[in-house]
């Protein structure tokens, strides 16, 4: 008889809890004056409409204006590609891929 038991995989389900945060606070809109609630921790002077329709229209006024971008060769693999800013060193800089990778590896040590 074998002395070590085989483990089956458990799954358990763990529900919120209905029972609302204990620091909610009412606040009024800055913009629209309506009273809104906010959990611990949130810092917002607008309501939730209004504070979506604010950076609906940053995210469109964004959209439309001109970007300045750099072609650059990546320093790793070579590849040709355009950054959003000027870089000091164009022989130092990498492509996005590059990029994500060494950002993934530097996090790992």
């Amino acid at each position: 008889m074998d002395t070590k038991e085989s483990l089956e995989p458990q799954i358990r389900l763990e529900k919120p809890s209905s029972r609302p945060p204990k620091d909610i606070r009412s606040k009024t809109c800055a913009t629209c004056e309506r009273p809104f609630s906010l959990a611990a921790g949130q810092k917002y002077f607008d309501c939730p409409e209004c504070y979506q329709k604010k950076m609906s229209a940053a995210r469109s006024k964004r959209a439309k204006e001109s970007k300045v971008l750099t072609q650059i060769r990546c320093a790793s693999c070579g590849a040709v590609e355009f950054v959003r800013f000027v870089p000091d060193d164009p022989n130092t800089v990498l492509c996005r891929p590059c990029f994500v990778k060494r950002a993934k590896e530097q996090k790992k040590h």
